[in-house]
């Protein structure tokens, strides 16, 4: 496609270097971090999740001057809200597309990778970025509910798009988050170990926002009982294909950072701690295991259906 060719030419960018004398790999660095902080004020821009909340490791980033400038007319001209919605998901998809390039280094020959070997991965500002996306069904939902209905057609307050737009394209954005969040993972390779807990707390809490509320319930029984009350029903949560992407990235991430956060021995006092590396890795393949039995058991139901279906069909 031509936006996909269009990702690809921009990601190559860095190796050409520049008249300053500036190094690719210091060049291939600044595009990352360009990308993570149009990507953070894109999503700011449309519909804030959170007033007042700046990435600490994007603080002082104004973005490319070209995403600022497309923010600027995008916000003065008068669209329709299909159009904005539209124009939103276009440029946030292209966005975390560069990244996605710009993190495997596609269509960078070996000559060029021996160049970027003292390049180095900004890995708290894509992991905000990632936060970000991962986050974004929840507090659309969150945002949604907190709305009149009369008023869910109408922009949020210092956004552009309005909660009924948001709902259309959350779970997509989320899985635009977990493509990054993968390749992430896969190009920080041993040393991704360093930033392990923050990648189990990120590829855990993914899994357990798209999982069933009975399993949830079973997994932690005291919040889930008095959240139930609390809050209004959600729909989003339950999308296959979202449990599917989050169950494959919490295994990338427990193969990338070993066994050695996961195994855990019955008299270990870190497993009492919900928030110990174990806790949170042996929480993350509870949630998988329950989600993937859960699957299995609705796939048995149905063709036990469609058995019993098929023993009374007409001939």
């Amino acid at each position: 496609s031509v936006q996909k060719s269009a990702v690809m030419m921009l990601a190559a960018i860095p190796l050409a270097g520049n008249a300053d004398g500036i190094s690719p790999p210091k060049l291939w660095t600044a595009a990352v971090m360009e990308a993570c902080a149009d990507s953070t004020k894109l999503i700011n821009t449309f519909f804030p999740l959170a007033k007042n909340k700046v990435q600490s490791s994007q603080t002082g980033l104004e973005g490319s001057s070209v995403a600022n400038q497309w923010l600027q007319s995008v916000t003065s001209c008068s669209m329709s809200q299909a159009d904005r919605q539209e124009s939103f998901y276009t440029r946030l998809n292209g966005l975390t597309s560069l990244l996605v390039y710009l993190l495997r280094m596609e269509g960078y020959d070996s000559r060029a990778t021996t160049l970027f070997t003292n390049s180095s991965i900004p890995f708290d500002a894509i992991c905000d970025t990632v936060e970000l996306l991962l986050a974004f069904p929840t507090a659309s939902e969150s945002r949604y509910h907190g709305t009149r209905s009369r008023l869910r057609d109408v922009p949020v307050e210092d956004g552009l798009l309005s909660p009924n737009n948001v709902m259309n394209i959350a779970n997509e954005i989320k899985v635009m988050g977990h493509a990054v969040f993968d390749v992430l993972i896969s190009s920080t390779g041993p040393s991704v170990i360093f930033f392990g807990k923050r990648v189990m707390t990120l590829a855990v809490s993914s899994l357990w926002n798209s999982s069933s509320v009975p399993l949830r319930t079973v997994m932690d029984p005291i919040s889930r009982g008095i959240d139930g009350k609390k809050k209004k029903r959600r729909w989003l949560h339950t999308s296959i294909i979202l449990r599917t992407v989050s169950i494959r990235t919490l295994e990338r991430a427990i193969l990338a950072i070993g066994s050695n956060a996961v195994v855990v021995g019955h008299t270990d006092a870190r497993i009492n701690s919900r928030n110990s590396d174990a806790a949170i890795a042996c929480r993350g393949i509870v949630l998988a295991a329950g989600s993937l039995l859960e699957q299995i058991g609705l796939s048995a139901d149905l063709g036990r259906d469609k058995t019993y279906d098929s023993m009374y069909d007409e001939d």
